[in-house]
């Protein structure tokens, strides 16, 4: 297998993305570090500007951001003097205490030493002074933060029940459509009617065009029976975008065209809200269907499909009409906070029809089967929060409504998309473990795995996208339910500088940097033996047993390199895991010490080889083929077609029968007896020939001896001969014995050639009332016991 240039792509990028953030651990070059005495006075004039009312909230947080870097700047200062420390505090251990009798240039320099171990810890204390007065402050600004957030959240505006015609009369400040006018000129020549003009065009020829490719690909479905049952992928993922089509493909060209005719296009320009409304929409009835079809997640939710299937995309396309039409009028921080007096009323109107939309599905859960007796609570607590923010919004205060609606929103959306990511992931993963398509087989090959094995090894991947999943889940949810919005913040700075467990510290990026690190360097591992084994060994003269135990190395090198790898990227000291392996030994020695004999037996079978896969072996009462020899163990099918787990152990300290080590053939011995009288010359020639006539038995006396009949010895009632053969597979004896055994009786019979049976002759007489003990009667019975061919073949009664 070639590893194609997108591939080396990839794991460049994953080993750069494992390596761009280096550990302090790693740091060779340091940077020099900076002057703690300024910042820390201007974090103490920040101080007292904090205690200022006057500040608004937008000041404290940019006072706090930058108290959060001179935070940064302690801890690295801190950092990086602690090299130094360590040198200079070994350098004092070498000189040792002063002695009277000692050189003068060695006390000296232990003088020197000293002095300057005491400059670098005085300036280190100065850094982690910094890091403490900087902690101190952001603690202090989070303080004067939440109670602004407070102050901010129950803030109450003008009420929609108390003041309704002023709400009304703010209607006049609705977006003027003559923006167009004063917004899209002067990029262009023409004129702001010819420019409206020609977007009329685009719109017309847009629509126009998604029209022709929603008919095109109805046509389509119904040439290749796709509209009919059952429900195929091939129809159902390209049908949602062939519906909207023209909704996307206007949405696209108008916003593109504005985008390109307006002097400073961005998000607060009407003009281009309208386009991107469209194609937001679009984009969003698009999902709604995918999520909603036969093979759709919601498929297999008991009670939803079919019946309530057309009322929840009602309900899905109603919040979604009701969200692009909030942003098309009041902008894209219309769930940010609440706007203008002079927006107040759509900003209210708009509020209450999306909680409508979303207690309309809430309500529709409680319809559904499968959803209805599960997350009560959940549904529960979300419908008071939506008649809460309800309410709130009514009587004025819009900031507590808006944070409850949009934390709603979000926890919503999030679970939505959670629930389809995950059902997305399980089913490809299902499929490339069933195996039998292409698609299974691309995935298995660009993950290195092998598209044969019954178990695809997905499990490791699938559980890391879905442990990833739920942790962005709880990140969103989280966050939108926190109103300092100090969480995203409190997030990273746990991400990348870690927390203290004990003594210990653990930095969860450096974690991440050591997975990406091991999960890419396992996938390049399973690249490169698939590559050797395609391009390299298939043209090789090695037999199958050394090419298995050269790809089975290949995989554990690797292994053990991205082990190290991700290791070191994680920040796990050796020097530690020295200490653990010493522990380790001592388990080994009592408790571990047959697993190490079954893993060096295992490395000794891969070495040597005196067995490999394929070979047909006999191991104490087992007997079968070589599936595979793994580290520990050796499996073995029997001829029933029993997998047997032979311990590596047991096949390097017992007696093994290969028999097929150095070629696959071997002798097979029959024996057969004559009756005495036969002709024994005739009785070879037929075995001889019997033997050259079948197709396991070499007879070419070249590969192996020819066949030959050995006339052994006189039996009791048979002349004894054994007819020896080589034949081509030994591990089919068995079927070789049976197919010359029935050829053997078959050419008997035509040539009038008796196998002998043994006899009994039974002859009675009766006994004498006075016969002593021990003497025979005359009367007794007595048997006689010989052999002798019987006369039509058949033993007598």
């Amino acid at each position: 297998m070639r590893i194609t240039g997108t591939r080396l792509v990839l794991l460049t990028s994953l080993l750069m993305a494992a390596t761009a953030v280096t550990p302090a651990w790693a740091q060779v070059a340091v940077a020099p570090p900076p002057e703690p005495g300024d910042a820390i006075s201007k974090l103490e004039k920040m101080s007292r500007d904090l205690r200022d009312v006057g500040l608004d909230e937008r000041a404290v947080v940019a006072m706090r951001t930058e108290a959060q870097q001179f935070r940064k700047q302690g801890k690295a200062c801190a950092e990086a003097y602690e090299p130094q420390i360590e040198r200079l505090q070994t350098e004092l251990k070498v000189f040792g205490e002063p002695d009277p009798n000692e050189e003068i240039d060695i006390w000296e320099r232990r003088r020197q030493t000293a002095e300057g171990l005491a400059r670098v810890q005085s300036a280190q204390s100065n850094c982690q002074l910094l890091e403490i007065r900087a902690q101190d402050f952001v603690d202090l600004a989070d303080k004067v933060l939440n109670k602004m957030a407070a102050q901010k959240m129950w803030s109450r505006g003008p009420s929609l029940l108390i003041e309704f015609r002023v709400a009304i009369d703010s209607l006049k400040a609705l977006p003027d459509f003559t923006q167009l006018h004063t917004t899209l000129e002067g990029r262009f020549d023409v004129s702001p009617v010819s420019m409206l003009i020609v977007a009329l065009l685009l719109a017309g020829l847009s629509v126009g065009l998604g029209l022709r490719i929603k008919q095109r690909f109805y046509d389509w479905a119904e040439q290749n029976n796709l509209v009919e049952d059952p429900p195929t992928l091939r129809f159902l993922i390209p049908r949602p975008p062939a519906e909207n089509a023209p909704l996307l493909i206007a949405g696209l060209v108008l916003s593109l065209y504005t985008y390109a005719a307006a002097k400073q296009p961005d998000l607060q320009l009407f003009a281009l809200r309208i386009p991107l409304g469209l194609l937001l929409f679009g984009m969003g009835a698009v999902l709604i269907r995918w999520s909603t079809n036969r093979l759709s997640p919601a498929a297999n939710v008991d009670g939803l499909a079919p019946d309530n299937i057309p009322a929840l995309r009602n309900r899905m396309r109603a919040s979604l009409l009701v969200l692009v039409i909030g942003f098309v009028l009041l902008g894209p921080s219309w769930l940010g906070g609440p706007p203008p007096q002079a927006m107040l009323f759509p900003y209210i109107v708009l509020g209450l029809a999306l909680i409508g939309c979303l207690m309309s599905i809430l309500i529709l859960a409680r319809r559904v089967g499968g959803v209805r007796r599960r997350f009560r609570i959940v549904r529960l607590g979300t419908s008071i929060a939506l008649l809460v923010a309800a309410g709130a919004a009514l009587v004025g205060y819009y900031n507590f409504a808006n944070y409850l609606l949009k934390a709603v929103l979000v926890t919503m959306l999030s679970a939505f998309f959670l629930w389809l990511l995950l059902w997305t992931t399980g089913s490809v993963a299902e499929a490339v473990a069933k195996g039998g398509t292409r698609f299974s087989h691309r995935i298995r090959t660009w993950l290195g795995l092998s598209p044969t094995d019954p178990e695809s090894g997905l499990g490791a991947y699938n559980l890391v996208i879905d442990l990833t999943l739920w942790g962005a889940f709880i990140v969103l949810v989280v966050n939108a339910w926190d109103t300092s919005d100090k969480f995203p913040g409190y997030v990273a700075r746990i991400f990348s500088e870690g927390f203290d467990v004990g003594t210990v510290r653990i930095v969860p990026m450096h974690i991440i940097y050591g997975l990406v690190a091991f999960v890419g360097i396992l996938i390049a591992t399973g690249w490169v033996k698939q590559a050797v084994q395609k391009r390299y060994i298939r043209h090789t003269r090695m037999d199958r047993g050394a090419r298995d135990a050269l790809l089975k190395i290949t995989g554990y090198v690797g292994f053990v390199l991205a082990a190290v790898i991700g290791l070191k990227l994680t920040g796990i000291s050796f020097a530690g895991l020295a200490i653990v392996a010493g522990a380790l030994s001592v388990g080994i020695g009592f408790g571990l010490q047959n697993i190490v004999n079954n893993f060096v037996s295992g490395l000794i079978l891969l070495f040597e080889r005196p067995i490999k896969s394929g070979d047909f072996v006999t191991v104490g009462v087992v007997e079968g083929t070589v599936k595979a020899i793994s580290i520990r163990s050796t499996e073995i099918e029997t001829q029933d077609r029993h997998n047997v787990i032979v311990p590596n152990s047991e096949l390097v300290s017992q007696q093994v029968t290969n028999w097929v080590l150095h070629d696959p053939i071997g002798r097979l011995i029959v024996h057969v007896g004559v009756a005495y009288g036969s002709d024994v010359e005739k009785v070879r020639e037929v075995l001889v020939e019997v033997a050259n006539k079948s197709e396991y038995v070499i007879n070419d006396g070249v590969t192996a001896p020819k066949p030959k009949a050995l006339f052994m010895n006189f039996g009791d009632s048979s002349l004894n001969f054994e007819l020896r053969v080589w034949i081509t597979q030994i591990r089919r004896r068995y079927d070789a014995t049976s197919d010359l055994h029935f050829a053997i009786d078959k050419a008997f019979r035509e040539n009038n050639v008796e196998i002998p049976f043994p006899q009994r002759d039974l002859h009675v007489r009766s006994w004498s009332e006075h016969a002593r003990p021990g003497e025979p009667s005359p009367g007794s019975a007595s048997a006689e016991q010989h052999s002798k061919p019987a006369d039509d073949g058949k033993p007598s009664d």
